[in-house]
Order: C-alpha cells, then structure tokens, then sequence
C-alpha cells in the first residue's frame, strides 16, 4: 500500500534541503532516486516540511520547451526568486539565404539590411544564381533531375516563382503545412549550425561572416 511514512525523517527532511540548495534545477525523481524513497514521500516532504515550491525564471505564454524547462528550479520559502534579463525586443537580425544539396552547399546570400525577401528579389537575385551555380558544377546534366525543396514562404508559392521553376525543367517537392519535422534544414543545416556558432559572442557583422564561412569550409 505504499511507501512506509517512516521515511519522512528528520535526516530525510535535512538531506533534501541540502539537495535543494546545492543543486536547485533538481527533479523530484532525482531526489527520490538519492533518497532511494518514493517520488510521491518526496513531493510530501517538499511541500510539507521544506516549503519549496518549483519556479521559472523566464515567463512562457506557451508551454515549456526543453531548453525552458532545464532553467526552471526549486527554492525555499523567502528565497529570492532569480530574475531574468528581458531581452531586446528590437534586436538588429542579420540574414543568410542558404540554398544546400545532400552533398553540400550551394550557395549563400547575405540579404542587406532594410530589403525583403520579395518574388522578384527571390528569382531573380538568387534562383537564377543558384541555377547557374549548379549547371558550372553540372555542366552534362545541369538542372536535369534536380528537385527543389520549398517550405511554405510566400515567394515560394507564387505563380512567378513556380512558372520559373518549370521554366528551367526543375521540379518542386512540397511539404505539409506546419511539418517543420519534414524538413531536412532544421535536421541537418540548422542543428549543425548551431553547435558552432554556440557561446560565440560577435562585436561586428564581419566576425557573422567569417564564423559562417569557417562552418562551411568544414
């Protein structure tokens, strides 16, 4: 019928508040583990004998991501409850169009600050390089075989864009509304990124640039 109360000790009650400050992101299952006493003695212990309670530093208006529950931790009745810098909403964004195969890049291109990315600015500043990048590489086959992948963007959808596209012979695998699980950036490009630029701090754009030229020479 459960767990014995016996457990809910006085050493019992001392060693979770040890736990509780020198490791405040701790779960409940980890406590229980160390203990090697039931989650559900635990929970009664912290709620009961410690008055903890579980916060989060940062407010969410959505549910918890993996990396929003890593920072949520607990803390003892009239503790101060950590506080978290807002960020900038206005924050200047720096973007990189990336056109890649399974083999490699393809080519990349900075869009300049204050400029969309439009229909024509779209087929124009980059399908048609992207297409004469891939016939220099492929000078027999060219865009033979080739298919694009599109998300969901609106230059992606519109009649110019596709009448390009089968202008050139080149055919268009589309995806599912909201399947970001489908697509091979988020997977391969994205995940990879990531791991190099993390924990990189910028002064300038041209330190942006050279961080990305270094991640595709690998």
């Amino acid at each position: 019928m459960g767990q014995s109360r016996e457990v809910t000790t006085d050493e019992n009650v001392a060693r979770i508040r040890e736990l509780l400050q020198e490791y405040p992101r701790i779960t409940l299952l980890q406590m229980a583990y160390i203990l090697n006493i039931l989650n559900e003695r635990v929970h009664h212990i912290l709620h009961n004998y410690s008055n903890a309670r579980h916060i989060c530093i940062k407010w969410v208006h959505h549910l918890l991501s993996a990396d929003q529950m890593a920072t949520r931790l607990w803390v003892i009745e009239d503790e101060e409850i950590p506080k978290l810098a807002k960020r900038e909403v206005h924050v200047k964004k720096i973007i990189y169009a990336i056109f890649f195969r399974s083999t490699s890049i393809v080519k990349i291109f900075k869009l300049g600050n204050g400029y969309k990315v439009t229909t024509d600015w779209y087929v124009k500043k980059w399908l048609s390089k992207v297409f004469e990048s891939i016939n220099e590489d492929r000078p027999k086959s060219g865009l033979t075989g080739i298919i694009m992948y599109h998300d969901n963007a609106k230059s992606h959808k519109t009649l110019v864009t596709t009448r390009y596209l089968d202008d050139n012979g080149v055919q268009l695998l589309t995806r599912p509304p909201y399947s970001p699980d489908l697509s091979p950036a988020n997977f391969w490009l994205f995940k990879n990124l990531k791991k190099h630029l993390r924990g990189t701090v910028f002064n300038s754009k041209i330190d942006i640039d050279n961080a990305f030229e270094s991640f595709w020479e690998t």
